[in-house]
């Protein structure tokens, strides 16, 4: 796994998250927008009724998920927080921690640390050069190509 898909992996699953956040407010809307049956149409027998429990039972269902989720973010956003913390470079921290950590894109990191968008680039690549070679055994561990 290269020092990239390692950090990576964290921008992934908050954005996974936050599609699974939306889906979850739009089944509970969902649950409360309850429309009347209008009985003077034909009867259409077909398709199977979902009663109140069963989507609340999705809804909860969804939200534990969701919990399990934001547990796994959590404890890669600590540990991955914890390494770049140990690089020299305060610049490489910088740009790693609001790439990886703050999901911000590359012309956010460049206004806020007054530089060029081309050399927060090069930064990253440097950043990400010094990462690898630090922390070579975590980035060679097999079972992280699981997680």
């Amino acid at each position: 796994m290269t020092a990239k898909e390692y950090l990576n992996r964290i921008r992934f699953i908050s954005a996974g998250l936050r599609v699974k956040e939306q889906e979850l407010q739009q089944l509970e809307s969902d649950l409360y927008a309850i429309q009347s049956v209008d009985t003077s149409r034909e009867r259409i027998d077909g398709g199977i009724p979902v009663s109140m429990a069963d989507k609340v039972a999705r809804i909860r269902d969804m939200q534990i998920v969701i919990n399990k989720e934001w547990d796994q973010l959590l404890d890669l956003r600590k540990e991955a927080r914890e390494r770049i913390m140990q690089l020299e470079d305060g610049r490489f921290r910088a740009v790693l921690t609001e790439r990886y950590l703050n999901n911000k894109r590359w012309e956010q990191i460049a206004v806020d640390m007054n530089y060029t968008y081309r050399s927060v680039i090069r930064i990253h690549g440097e950043a990400l050069k010094q990462f690898a070679v630090q922390f070579k055994d975590v980035l060679e561990c097999p079972y992280l190509d699981m997680i």
